[in-house]
């Protein structure tokens, strides 16, 4: 079993699989293809190079098509009668139709970094290789650059951080609260001026009016 170039794991096998099956919209016979790593269904869009060119070679139509179901274009079978896609979300319809078939090996991949390696070798003598940017080695913490600063006097080579800027905090204006005339006191005996109640109010407001309890109402003092 070959190698990965970049971690020299062992490679993978993938197989790309090409079906017959009938259009969903027009029922016509057409050829769909899909690939298998041994876990997973692979879509057209996750095949590498040589397996897209291995199926169209055996028949499959591949296209980069706008699909509405999920709002961008990407590679699909195409129905070569009613040009219809047939997408990635029901090739699980027609993985059982590959039962039986040895497949086409034309790509293999590394498990461990994610590489994959064309399975021949190119008119140049090497082989087709493409690695995946999210797959990339992580940089080593020997490979890093840390700056260490032993004592305090070598803070100062280091530029001050500016504080930020705070808004000058307003101080709430005044309120002014208007205050009534303070109540005149009573030491003295009268009479209610509406209901004519004896009474002696403790005090008087500005107005010289009272609470009278017996007309449950402001009214006015009459003195004797």
């Amino acid at each position: 079993m070959p190698r990965c170039p970049d971690c020299r794991a062992f490679l993978r096998q993938r197989k790309v699989y090409v079906v017959e099956a009938g259009c969903w919209s027009c029922s016509g016979s057409m050829k769909i293809a899909f690939g298998g790593n041994g876990n997973e269904m692979l879509s057209p869009e996750e095949l590498a190079d040589p397996e897209v060119q291995a199926a169209r070679k055996a028949g499959a139509r591949l296209e980069n098509r706008f699909s509405r179901t999920v709002g961008h274009r990407y590679l699909a079978n195409v129905c070569p009668h009613c040009n219809q896609i047939t997408g990635s979300f029901y090739l699980h319809d027609y993985w059982d139709l590959s039962d039986g078939q040895p497949g086409i090996l034309a790509a293999m991949e590394c498990p461990s970094c994610g590489t994959l390696v064309g399975n021949e070798l190119g008119s140049d003598g090497n082989r087709w290789i493409e690695r995946r940017p999210e797959d990339e080695p992580e940089v080593s913490p020997e490979a890093q650059t840390i700056t260490r600063i032993d004592h305090a006097s070598d803070l100062s080579k280091w530029p001050a951080t500016p504080r930020p800027t705070e808004a000058p905090i307003e101080k709430p204006k005044p309120q002014v609260v208007k205050v009534d005339a303070p109540e005149k006191k009573v030491n003295r005996w009268g009479k209610c001026g509406s209901c004519g109640a004896p009474t002696s109010p403790y005090v008087l407001d500005a107005d010289g009016g009272f609470f009278c309890f017996r007309c449950s109402k402001k009214a006015k003092f009459v003195a004797d």
